[in-house]
């Protein structure tokens, strides 16, 4: 269930929910959740919670912002294999490695939010030596995905943002 103060717990069992949100839950600390009709999962501003165990195998969107220390999400193989597009924007805990296990296990994956994760930050840095070696392994996250659209700096975000926006309105101006 919920890991309130460092206890782990059963798993909360979700059986017909497909979608939750959980924000600014800031005492959680970590999660276990079984939802086999779970496809939306929004987890954010949780600032202690340090781990996500999801048994979600219908999910296809997951938004995990703002959770700076978390480190780990494990990636069970029966999970995440319908997963379009994930969210990892300010999770500071979630490092390049991380990022290319889930790219590697998501095949459905479409588009990857890194900015102001682990894997971004040590790509950004202009004063680490480190700079180019990482932006090639985030570059390497999109080799042989031609359809993956890696979201790693806030400017790109903008730019997907407005894109998605004037998409909406041309159609919204097309049913009128």
């Amino acid at each position: 269930m919920f890991g309130m103060r460092n206890q782990i717990s059963d798993p909360l069992c979700l059986q017909r929910l497909m979608s939750l949100e959980i924000l600014g839950c800031d005492g959680l600390t970590g999660a276990v959740l079984d939802g086999p009709c779970l496809a939306r999962l929004c987890v954010r501003d949780c600032s202690q919670l340090n781990f996500l165990d999801l048994r979600t195998p219908l999910l296809t969107f997951l938004d995990v912002s703002d959770c700076p220390i978390l480190g780990h999400i494990p990636l069970p193989t029966e999970s995440f294999r319908g997963l379009r597009v994930a969210i990892f924007t300010n999770c500071r805990g979630l490092t390049e490695s991380f990022m290319t296990k889930i790219v590697d296990h998501c095949r459905a994956l479409r588009q990857l939010h890194i900015f102001g994760s682990g894997a971004s930050e040590k790509a950004n840095n202009s004063r680490s030596r480190q700079k180019i070696k990482t932006k090639a392994g985030l570059t390497k996250l999109t080799a042989g995905r031609p359809k993956l659209e890696l979201i790693s700096t806030k400017k790109e975000w903008r730019l997907l943002r407005t894109k998605n926006e004037g998409l909406r309105n041309s159609h919204d101006h097309l049913l009128n």
